[in-house]
């Protein structure tokens, strides 16, 4: 789990990231990676993917459409990338939602309800769990794009992405 201590203000900290052992019940929280974009900061943190083969996490962020990678058992991060957005630069208006992970291929598969890799519509924006893009994958229009959750995004264990199950391609 993530969450802003701020509450998502500009120039505020970064996120904390929290665990949980489902079997003890047990609780540890780890300061998240702080963003590179100098007074703006993080913002929300809107999503976050989790594999639990390999330990490696990925959040969005609001104010910098940033995403960050973790390694959870190290409680270690580093920023990312931001995600694509057009020549006229970062925008929170390009920010990532929700994470999805595709564990057999070990990807991040990150809503960006509002394209920043195509001239309009949403796109799902592919990541490695070492923070390298792999590819856009345009033509979506999230119907309610203030609201991309978990049964808009999935991954079939056939194929590594599949479309929003309420978006039109």
């Amino acid at each position: 789990m993530t969450t802003s201590p701020s509450f998502g203000a500009v120039g505020g900290p970064p996120p904390d990231i929290f665990t949980f052992d489902l079997k003890s019940g047990k609780m540890t929280e780890f300061s998240g990676v702080t963003c590179p974009d100098g007074s703006i900061g993080c913002g929300y943190a809107n999503g976050i993917g989790y594999d639990s083969k390999t330990g490696v996490a990925c959040t969005t962020t609001e104010l910098d459409a940033g995403i960050a990678i973790y390694n959870v058992p190290e409680k270690t991060g580093f920023w990312g990338a931001h995600l694509p957005v057009p020549p006229s630069g970062v925008s929170q208006f390009y920010s990532g939602t929700y994470v999805a992970n595709d564990p057999v291929h070990q990807l991040f598969l990150i809503a960006q309800p509002n394209s920043g890799s195509s001239s309009s519509g949403s796109s799902i924006q592919v990541y490695d769990e070492s923070g390298h893009f792999v590819e856009s994958i345009n033509g979506f229009n999230f119907t309610d794009a203030g609201d991309v959750t978990s049964d808009h995004v999935f991954i079939r264990a056939t194929s590594a992405a599949e479309m929003p199950s309420s978006a039109s391609p």
